[in-house]
């Protein structure tokens, strides 16, 4: 074993082997969690709302974002064909179409217009038997949507301070 050849040759298969392994525990760790990845279950409540909106309305819509556990329940909201929140929650800054600072007052007294609402990935839309629509809203986890965001922050901050403008 003390030929740079065997040395190479077992280096390489070492190497090969500690790629396989940790390939293998990514993939199995990925598929274990994937119920508790947003847009999946993102996914799983826009089914449950148009289930329960299928059949009872609105009242049963009302019962189902009522029955949802604490977590999603603090990032699903129902609009009303008024333009309110079905449980009378005010709408997240993220999730309402107007950034301006203007339009927070109005959302925060807890209206907000229907044609207002801008959620990352869209909103279901439910038609009732009048002609109403309701707008099943999923917030994202974390305010901001971009993938490095935290990272661009970062970023962004050291660009600022370095600058002799400042």
């Amino acid at each position: 074993m003390h030929s740079l050849y065997w040395r190479i040759f077992l280096a390489f298969w070492v190497a090969l082997a500690l790629i396989l392994v940790g390939t293998v525990t990514v993939a199995v760790s990925a598929t274990a969690h994937r119920t508790d990845r947003p847009w999946v279950q993102r996914g799983q409540l826009y089914a449950q709302a148009a289930r329960a909106f299928e059949s009872g309305g609105p009242e049963a819509l009302k019962s189902w974002l009522q029955s949802l556990p604490a977590e999603p329940l603090g990032r699903t909201f129902v609009v009303e064909p008024a333009g309110r929140e079905l449980l009378g929650r005010p709408l997240p800054l993220s999730l309402s179409g107007a950034r301006d600072a203007a339009a927070a007052p109005r959302r925060r007294a807890g209206g907000t217009s229907a044609g207002a609402i801008a959620p990352i990935g869209g909103a279901l839309v439910l038609l009732a038997a009048g002609g109403g629509t309701y707008h099943v809203v999923i917030g994202p986890v974390r305010g901001s949507p971009r993938l490095f965001g935290e990272l661009e922050l970062q970023v962004c901050h050291l660009r600022c301070w370095r600058s002799p403008s400042g």
